[in-house]
C-alpha cells in the first residue's frame, strides 16, 4: 500500500471517530444529564485510547517506501493527527508525511 494512500486512510479513520464521539456520544450524554467533567475527562480518554489502538494497528500495516520501493514500518505520530512518520527497512530512510501539504 502507498505510504500517503495509508495517511490519508489513517487520517479519515481518526477523524470520523472524533465525529462520533464528539458529535453525537457525548453532546447525548450531556443532554441526559451526566457531568460536564465527567465528560471532558472521559473525552480526552478517548483520544488517549484512540491514538494508542490506531498507533498499534498502523504498525501492523506494510506500507512502500518512497526511494527503494521496500517495506516501511509506521514509526508514530509526529504532532497528532497531522504528521506520520515511516522507517524503511531495507534503506534505512525516514518519511515524515503531513496532512495537508504536499
Amino acid at each position: 500500500m502507498p505510504a500517503r494512500l495509508f495517511v490519508i486512510v489513517l487520517f479519515m479513520i481518526q477523524f470520523m471517530l472524533i465525529l462520533a464521539a464528539f458529535g453525537g456520544f457525548i453532546p447525548t450524554l450531556h443532554a441526559q444529564g451526566v457531568s460536564t467533567v465527567l465528560l471532558v475527562l472521559g473525552g480526552l480518554g478517548f483520544l488517549v485510547v484512540m491514538q494508542l489502538v490506531l498507533g498499534f494497528l498502523a504498525k501492523l500495516v506494510p506500507v512502500r517506501c518512497g526511494q527503494c520501493r521496500g517495506v516501511s514500518r509506521f514509526l508514530g505520530f509526529g504532532w497528532w493527527p497531522f504528521i506520520y512518520r515511516f522507517e524503511c527497512g531495507e534503506c534505512g530512510s525516514v518519511a515524515r508525511i503531513e496532512v495537508g501539504r504536499r
